[in-house]
C-alpha cells in the first residue's frame, strides 16, 4: 500500500545528517571522559532536536544502528504530525514498523503518533505470539482514554 507523504519518513540529506553525526561523536566522547559538560551536551542535543535521548544512547547505539542511522532518526521530528489514519493505513504503519529496516523507528514513531494506545511497542512486539498486523492495528485502534 501506498502511504501518505505525511506517513512516510521525511528525506534526510547528508548534509542534514552531519551536523547530528558530528554532535553524537562529541557527546559520545565527553560521556566517555566524564564530567558535568557531558549532561550538558545531552540536554542540549535533546532540546534541538525534540527528542529525549538518553548517555547509552550516545555511548552504545552502534550495538543496534550506525552512526549515520542514529543521525538519520535525529535529525527527523521526534512527534510526527500525521493527522488521522484509516485502518488500511494503520495496518500498514504497523506492517513497516515490524519489518527490520532502516526507517522503522520512524513507522514506530507514526505508529505511536497515530493512537492513543500507552503501550504501543507492548502490543507490537510483546503481544500474542503470531499475531497478525491487522489484529494488532485492530487493538491499538480499539483503546480509548480513560476520561478524567
Amino acid at each position: 500500500m501506498e502511504l501518505r507523504a505525511e506517513l512516510r519518513p521525511p528525506v534526510v540529506t547528508g548534509a542534514q545528517q552531519a551536523g547530528p553525526g558530528r554532535e553524537i561523536e562529541r557527546i559520545a566522547g565527553l560521556l566517555t571522559a566524564g564530567g558535568q559538560e557531558a549532561g550538558d551536551a545531552v540536554r542540549a542535543f535533546n532540546r534541538a532536536t525534540g527528542h529525549h535521548y538518553g548517555p547509552l544512547d550516545f555511548t552504545e547505539y552502534q550495538g543496534s544502528r550506525s552512526l549515520a542511522e542514529f543521525a538519520v532518526e535525529a535529525a527527523r521530528p521526534a512527534r510526527p504530525q500525521i493527522g488521522r489514519v484509516s485502518r488500511d493505513e494503520l495496518v500498514e504503519l504497523v506492517r513497516r514498523a515490524l519489518e527490520a529496516g532502516p526507517d522503522a523507528d520512524w513507522y514506530l514513531r507514526v505508529v505511536q503518533a497515530a493512537v492513543t494506545h500507552p503501550a504501543v511497542t507492548d502490543v507490537l512486539f510483546w503481544g500474542p505470539a503470531g499475531a497478525t498486523p491487522e489484529e494488532m492495528a485492530a487493538e491499538l485502534a480499539a483503546h480509548r482514554p480513560i476520561a478524567l
